[in-house]
């Protein structure tokens, strides 16, 4: 699966890369929304899902994901945040899963947007 994870978080962005990647996915990072479309124009990658924080400088999640919707109309977008999730789960135009998560959560979640009938319980795979 090919994801895009973005967070102005970025130690958080490097940790959520690095397990995405361990778990077998291809995964692309940035730390803005604005590099993200130049990573996502550039690379000319059709991403499956786009991880995304909501509140960010400059461009924000919601805004980020307006404009990717254009280029990537298949793709699935899950919003994270430190917001309340029932708050949230109304406000946002997607998925939406609230920090702090676990990997496991955060990688359920992912594979349950792109495999709605999935229901088992996704590996964690780390790399010794």
């Amino acid at each position: 699966m090919d994801i895009l994870v973005v967070d102005d978080n970025v130690e958080l962005l490097q940790y959520i890369h690095g397990f995405l990647t361990d778990a077998g996915h291809d995964v692309a990072s940035s730390a803005s929304g604005e590099h993200a479309l130049q990573v996502v124009e550039d690379s000319k990658r059709n991403f499956d899902v786009v991880v995304t924080d909501l509140a960010m400088p400059g461009m924000n999640g919601i805004e980020l994901w307006e404009e990717l919707k254009k280029i990537l109309p298949r793709a699935k977008v899950l919003f994270i945040s430190s917001c309340p999730a029932e708050f949230m789960e109304h406000y946002v135009p997607g998925a939406f899963l609230s920090k702090p998560f676990s990997l496991r959560d955060l990688h359920e979640r992912v594979l349950r947007l792109v495999e709605p009938s999935y229901l088992g319980s996704a590996p964690i795979l780390r790399k010794a």
